[in-house]
């Protein structure tokens, strides 16, 4: 089975982007081991793609929860609490990271301080 075949495989094991466990279950007892570990590799990047990790240090508020939602339609929404951010959030997407804190924003302030001052 070549690796086209696979990633399908993957794509249809999710309803409404979940992972639905009687598919996979029927898929995997007809792969090789090879095909298993590709199968495995296929199904991680499907849910990297469908998934946003949203850091946060301080409580957020459902509102703000709900707002940020929003802007991810179609994506499973996970809050973390991390307490090594100073007043901010990081959100991660897939590979696109932004990070909006207090931390970075003092070093904007400061670089911009030392370049035009």
């Amino acid at each position: 089975m070549d690796k086209k075949l696979i990633k399908k495989l993957a794509i249809v094991s999710y309803i409404n982007n979940k992972l639905n466990e009687e598919k996979v279950n029927r898929i995997v007892k007809n792969l090789s081991r090879r095909e298993l570990r590709e199968y495995i590799k296929a199904l991680r990047d499907l849910q990297n793609k469908n998934t946003v990790y949203v850091d946060y240090s301080n409580e957020l508020d459902d509102n703000y929860k709900r707002e940020i939602e929003g802007i991810f339609p179609n994506k499973e929404v996970i809050f973390r609490r991390n307490k090594d951010l100073i007043l901010g959030v990081k959100i991660t997407e897939n590979d696109i990271v932004s990070n909006i804190n207090l931390n970075n924003s003092l070093k904007q302030i400061t670089m911009y301080f030392d370049k035009y001052l």
